[in-house]
């Protein structure tokens, strides 16, 4: 997304460190395990750490140098889903969770709470 790499063309959203084919500034990488890549930023220049662990290790969005795209793939295949049984497709409480968390008041709570490092997806 941000054109600092050079990727294999179906590397798609599970892409490791083996599909770079171009690395013109000669980017070195350290892999961690996510739980532990706030506490490891005093000792590298950059990481990519996910929402949730950034969140928890207080660091806010609009002091990253880039962001994912909220519309992207990663977005949309890892975004939280309601899901049931096939009997209970059609409960009337269940419909009415959907309703709920799919409005406009939830939609405001998560981007106020959480300054764009979460977000709603209707």
């Amino acid at each position: 997304q941000e054109g600092l790499l050079t990727l294999k063309e179906d590397a798609g959203i599970n892409a490791t460190i083996e599909d770079i084919v171009e690395n013109p500034r000669n980017i070195q990488f350290k892999e961690l395990a996510p739980e532990q890549l706030v506490a490891a930023l005093p000792d590298v220049d950059v990481a990519v750490i996910n929402g949730n662990y950034a969140i928890e290790g207080g660091l806010h969005v609009s002091e990253a140098l880039a962001v994912e795209a909220n519309d992207g793939l990663a977005a949309e295949t890892y975004g939280n889903i309601i899901a049931t049984s096939p009997d209970k497709a059609d409960d009337p409480a269940l419909l009415a969770l959907v309703e709920v968390l799919q409005g406009k008041e939830i939609s405001d709570y998560i981007n106020s709470t959480y300054d764009g490092a979460v977000v709603p997806l209707n």
